[in-house]
């Protein structure tokens, strides 16, 4: 998350593990854009293998209008779970 919030064109992120073909965790990001943003899934992955280590790299990224969020502000990751199923 660190790493994707560096680009200056991004407002918020949230990583969650997903299940992969090999039996272990492949990393979905969710991103928000700056609403001047024109950055792309390829463009963010290209920042996000400059500034992390290859295992940390998001296999998935899922570009988002809003991030859903629990009533106190935390973002709630059990729903990007839902969304990364259903997507």
């Amino acid at each position: 998350e660190e790493g994707a919030l560096s680009h200056l064109e991004i407002e918020d992120a949230a990583a969650i593990g997903i299940p992969s073909e090999m039996g272990e965790e492949d990393i979905r990001l969710f991103v928000i854009l700056k609403p001047s943003s024109s950055l792309t899934k390829d463009m963010i992955r290209t920042h996000c293998q400059t500034v992390m280590a290859r295992f940390m790299v998001p296999k998935i990224i899922t570009i988002l209008k809003d991030m859903p969020r629990t009533p106190t502000g935390k973002i709630e990751k059990g729903k990007l779970a839902k969304i990364a199923v259903n997507n």
